[in-house]
């Protein structure tokens, strides 16, 4: 079997051999267990710049994931095409890449061939504004993620599905006021799974914001928190999904020009945050052994915990910070 390029791929074979480099690699791990590889994403591309969709199933992650390096040239051989008919896609196109336990990867014989070094197709508001509603393709954004929305629950394709809704800032060259529009970035699973909508916004200038992070202690442990963004921490007794909590024992508080630093704790600084969800950890096994006793003991464990979602940092403003200036002089 010749050497092919991936305009010439289609279906119904399984022992293609193709030149490609690995421009985009995307370990992907289960939902529920965070911990759990169960596939490997890949976005291929040939000779003449064609990209192609590819996947590695859990069974041969082991095995392959050696040979597979983002920006690595391979020629890989016993490839599988199927028809490409999923949702939320990577790459336009009509086919997708199987790679099956049969198939043999070695680093490409031909040094003159030239593959180029990436592929991106990041979309324009007028692309953007055709693909509402459109849940075939991901789009490629680039920009500032600006607010971060509330998590929802709708019905789509009757399965139970969480939205995020975000907000992201994007500067163009043309003077547009402002453009608004709803477009699905994950696709959902079998389980119940997270969809993301993003409001693309267009503006002329962005107004520069103070971020700000702070480190607390909850439960004898210290966690870095963001706004907007999770943690896990062990189980808060007493709380119910939706409760607003404030997280008053906060270490330090940091932006961009200033950091607050407790004596032991910032006066007056109080996290504040939202129980998301109570869940419990990956289990873990305690093995108990006596030698020349019979005895053996094998008992697993899994330790509560809550997800609460940051939602503000206040009240450190009037402790004595430390500031850039300061520490010069």
């Amino acid at each position: 079997m010749d050497i092919t390029t991936v305009n010439n791929l289609h279906s119904g074979r399984d022992d293609w051999i193709i030149n490609v480099r690995v421009v985009r690699l995307s370990n992907i791990y289960d939902n529920k267990n965070g911990t759990e590889q169960i596939l490997i994403d890949l976005i291929l591309l040939d000779e003449e710049g064609t990209p192609l969709h590819a996947i590695v199933r859990k069974n041969l992650i082991s095995k392959l994931k050696p040979f597979l390096t983002e920006g690595k040239v391979i020629t890989i051989q016993n490839m599988k095409i199927s028809d490409a008919n999923e949702t939320y896609r990577s790459v336009n196109g009509t086919i997708k890449a199987i790679l099956l336990l049969t198939i043999y990867i070695t680093k490409m014989k031909n040094p003159s061939l030239k593959i180029p070094l990436h592929y991106f197709d990041f979309a324009s508001p007028q692309i953007l504004s055709e693909r509402i509603g459109d849940n075939e393709m991901l789009t490629d954004v680039i920009g500032t993620l600006d607010a971060l929305g509330e998590i929802e629950e709708k019905c789509i394709k009757g399965k139970d599905t969480k939205i995020l809704k975000l907000k992201i800032l994007t500067k163009s060259s043309s003077n547009v006021a402002e453009l608004e529009q709803q477009q699905p970035l994950v696709e959902d699973s079998d389980s119940d799974s997270l969809v993301v909508e993003e409001e693309a916004i267009t503006v002329e200038e962005t107004a520069k914001r103070e971020e700000v992070y702070a480190v607390i202690m909850v439960g004898g442990r210290q966690y870095i928190v963001f706004p907007g963004r999770f943690i896990y921490t062990n189980r808060l007794k007493g709380t119910q999904v939706n409760d607003k909590v404030a997280l008053n024992k906060v270490l330090l508080v940091g932006t961009k020009t200033s950091t607050y630093i407790g004596r032991p704790v910032v006066t007056n600084a109080v996290v504040h945050a939202v129980v998301e969800e109570h869940g419990l950890n990956k289990k873990v096994i305690v093995y108990k052994y006596k030698k020349k006793k019979n005895y053996r003991r094998n008992i697993g464990h899994r330790q509560p915990n809550t997800r609460i979602r940051v939602t503000a940092i206040t009240g450190y403003q009037d402790f004595p910070a430390v500031t850039l200036d300061s520490i010069k002089s």
